[in-house]
């Protein structure tokens, strides 16, 4: 028994309350573009087949697009408009959405005889409308397991039907608006194929085997809906047909993906890292090697360059150097100095001393105005009076009433000394 996943907006919870069938040779491939007519007749369950038309034809095809197609009231014909080597699984459904069951067999399209036009074709689905599963092609789906499945653009609210090939009922679930994840729990019976297909009857998967226990109550478990993506999701594509036998759930397989996307997470961290510590170790070392290269404190003492010596060139004249001097203390910083070109007796230096010390010049230690210094006059008069002299007197200074006595040369000739 197999059966098929679809999203639909159209059906209803269906009951299985008639039964249906197509009059077809020995060949159970359906040619493509060919009208089939279809009989109704009443339930196993129930004589009276108590149904509402009109009927629709629900076509599944595998890794393609689902077809919902109006096949009248009472003389019920259905046209093949999917290409040659396509797989369809097929249901019908009455004006109330009741079930009339699904086809015990898979389906497949083959091409028609003689010049019949491909033009009754269903045009390319919508590749943007799709619904991905977490188990691979041709997989294994074990009972009571959940079974990702992600529907990815269309518009939502979405609903999802579940048929399974030569079932009397079909289940159709209502997507709650915001979520696009059905975690369908499976409770098909054993040996079933499996086909989903996308609302608007898009892209669907390729088919996936139920197995493990005839027990389908499920205690406990239900199907539950989310809006994040089950992990693993395998493309819808039928090229794919590689078996798995892997029967671990989403939250399993997500709990695996977390996992590796913190490994990746700490790998990055760490190169960053690494980065970061290698430029700082880089300037670390530049910075060490320009410090070994400048010079220590005592090459920089060693090395360090004396100032200029500044030098105050002499005035063109000597000074000659002196017999008797004394000290004078001048007030006015103002003063013409002997730089001046005043005439010296102007700036009222005495008249005893012809020639003063220029400032550039070193003077010698002279000899001070002390009463026992040979070298200054001994006139009293005169000493006493410069004793009088206030310290910071200013100039003009002031000549004693007498001339200092200075003794006379010898007399050439008058000089009498013994041989």
């Amino acid at each position: 028994m197999a059966y098929i996943l679809s999203y639909s907006l159209v059906l209803a919870q269906q009951n299985n309350t008639f039964s249906w069938g197509y009059t077809l040779d020995s060949n159970p491939g359906l040619q493509t573009c060919q009208n089939y007519s279809l009989k109704i007749g009443p339930a196993a369950s129930s004589k009276s087949g108590s149904s509402t038309p009109p009927y629709y034809l629900i076509a599944y095809e595998v890794g393609g697009i689902t077809t919902v197609t109006p096949v009248g009231s009472t003389s019920l014909v259905w046209q093949v408009i999917h290409a040659p080597g396509t797989q369809l699984m097929i249901a019908m459904a009455d004006a109330k959405g009741n079930s009339g069951g699904v086809d015990p067999l898979i389906r497949t399209v083959i091409p028609s005889p003689g010049s019949i036009s491909a033009t009754c074709h269903i045009p390319a689905p919508d590749k943007s409308f799709v619904m991905t599963s977490n188990i691979t092609a041709n997989g294994n789906l074990t009972t009571c397991k959940p079974w990702g499945l992600s529907i990815n653009g269309g518009t939502p609210p979405y609903g999802v039907t579940v048929a399974g090939s030569n079932a009397s009922v079909v289940t159709n679930m209502t997507v709650p608006s915001g979520d696009d994840v059905v975690i369908y729990i499976n409770k098909q019976k054993p040996n079933t194929a499996v086909h989903d297909s996308t609302g608007r009857w898009g892209i669907g998967t390729s088919l996936v085997y139920t197995g493990g226990t005839s027990k389908t109550t499920c205690a406990g478990q239900k199907t539950s809906y989310t809006s994040a993506p089950p992990v693993n999701a395998s493309s819808s594509s039928t090229s794919s047909q590689s078996t798995s036998n892997s029967f671990s759930t989403p939250t399993s397989n997500k709990d695996k993906v977390i996992i590796m996307g913190l490994c990746v997470a700490v790998v990055a961290i760490l190169g960053v890292a690494i980065v970061v510590l290698w430029i700082l170790l880089s300037k670390w070392r530049g910075a060490k090697k320009d410090l070994s290269e400048r010079p220590s404190k005592e090459e920089l003492q060693q090395s360090s360059v004396s100032p200029p010596e500044v030098s105050t060139p002499s005035p063109p004249y000597e000074t000659p150097n002196p017999v008797a001097v004394t000290a004078a203390t001048i007030s006015n910083p103002m003063m013409q100095t002997v730089d001046d070109t005043c005439s010296r007796p102007g700036m009222g230096y005495p008249v005893i001393f012809p020639h003063a010390a220029h400032p550039s010049h070193n003077v010698h230690p002279i000899a001070s105005n002390v009463s026992n210094n040979p070298l200054v006059s001994s006139n009293p008069s005169w000493f006493a009076q410069s004793q009088q002299q206030e310290p910071g007197a200013g100039f003009p200074y002031v000549l004693p009433p007498q001339q200092p006595h200075f003794p006379q040369p010898f007399q050439e000739g008058s000089y009498r000394g013994t041989h």
